[in-house]
């Protein structure tokens, strides 16, 4: 049903200016600052399409202060169906194999944007649960890179948390102090080895 890749740049572009606009509609001001081509240049694998050109002095910029000074890259995918490929059903960029948020935790898979087309945008009827899928993919990678499944991620809004919290991940306390540039406002969240092998035993008739 569904193939993964990074997006081209006017696929980005695409989601921009038809999904996006929706997401914020339905759920709110959290989303509205999200550009989502400004994002993806922070992404060094994002493809370069219709004449896109990004440096790598202008990607440092852009990069948050605390991933600079880790010397971090952000990495891009898209889900996207493969009977319509230039048209996103999901996207996300994070870090693979970054630090914890908790001192001295384990490596990380952190997830940075994430998102997920709403049902009924541009036609489709989300009833598989497109985030489900692209969250089941990139747990993949998490194990992949010998993280065990862990991943960490922020909630944009209260209503995000019952869904993380849905999909076996755990609120981190406020009270824990949090390695990032932005303080522990109580909405980040970690995905523990056990809980990630049971959040994909639900795709197993899938694959």
């Amino acid at each position: 049903m569904v193939n993964y890749r990074p997006p081209f740049m006017d696929e980005v572009g695409w989601w921009q200016s038809t999904v996006h606009p929706e997401i914020v509609r339905r759920f709110g001001a959290p989303f509205d600052g999200w550009r989502w081509p400004r994002l993806a240049g922070l992404c060094m694998n994002i493809p370069r399409a219709r004449g896109w050109r990004q440096s790598v002095h202008r990607v440092r910029q852009l990069m948050s202060p605390w991933a600079q000074a880790a010397n971090f890259a952000y990495q891009g995918v898209g889900m996207f169906h493969r009977e319509e490929p230039a048209q996103p059903l999901a996207l996300a960029i994070f870090m693979a194999a970054t630090r914890n948020l908790r001192p001295n935790g384990p490596d990380i898979l952190y997830l940075e944007w994430f998102s997920a087309r709403p049902s009924g945008t541009h036609g489709y009827l989300n009833t598989v649960g497109f985030g489900q899928y692209l969250m089941d993919w990139l747990t993949l990678q998490s194990l992949m890179a010998g993280l065990d499944g862990r991943m960490s991620l922020h909630a944009a809004t209260e209503g995000l948390c019952r869904v993380y919290e849905g999909w076996g991940f755990e609120r981190i306390g406020d009270d824990v102090p949090i390695i990032r540039n932005r303080r522990n406002n109580g909405l980040f969240y970690e995905l523990q080895p056990k809980a990630a092998l049971a959040f994909r035993r639900r795709f197993d008739h899938l694959r």
